[in-house]
């Protein structure tokens, strides 16, 4: 694939590749290191090499769904239960707090062939996203503060029904495609 699997040195990209991504976050020899691992497990249990390695983005780190665990890696965590659903990370004593990365089931590789065939064939899913918590998954940030001040900055297409923000898929498929532009635009 276009992932690289050895242990990078300091500022060296490990993915993808290709895309057209604003944003890369450096990640640590160790941090990737620690991933190479649980790569075998991690595979073997469902996970994909971008949830895993990836560290490109649309948005800054660690806004998105597009950052791979080997981000929220740094030196002094350790990696602790490897699931189907989720990859821990334990920071050090005194205090072990716990991160998990949730594996993303939108996005997906079969989720994307199915709305490219469903495109082609001419039909459309008309999903409406209701609510503020909504359009945050829908842009991948998990504060709803942050949603809110994209949606006035890059004038996102909301209708207000019985107060609550609500967007169709298409119209922010539409709309991602005009932020993404501007943000290219800024970044050069």
């Amino acid at each position: 694939m276009f992932f690289t699997h050895k242990v990078p040195h300091k500022n060296q990209e490990i993915g993808p590749a290709d895309g057209n991504w604003c944003f890369n976050q450096n990640v640590s020899p160790s941090a990737a290191a620690k991933m190479d691992c649980i790569r075998g497990q991690a595979l073997s249990l469902g996970w994909k090499e971008p949830s895993l390695y990836q560290n490109r983005g649309r948005f800054p780190f660690p806004c998105g769904q597009d950052y791979g665990h080997v981000c929220f890696v740094d030196d002094e965590k350790c990696i602790g239960g490897v699931t189907t659903r989720y990859i821990e990370s334990i920071a050090p004593p005194p205090r072990e707090s716990r991160q998990r990365s949730f594996q993303s089931r939108c996005g997906s590789d079969v989720d994307q062939e199915n709305r490219k065939r469903n495109r082609s064939k001419g039909m459309t899913q008309m999903a409406l996203r209701v609510g503020w918590k909504e359009i945050c998954k829908l842009l991948g940030c998990k504060d709803i503060r942050t949603a809110r001040k994209w949606a006035k900055n890059f004038n996102m297409p909301l209708i207000w029904v019985y107060g609550r923000p609500t967007i169709l898929d298409s119209h922010f498929e539409s709309w991602w495609e005009k932020v993404e532009k501007k943000l290219m635009q800024r970044k050069y």
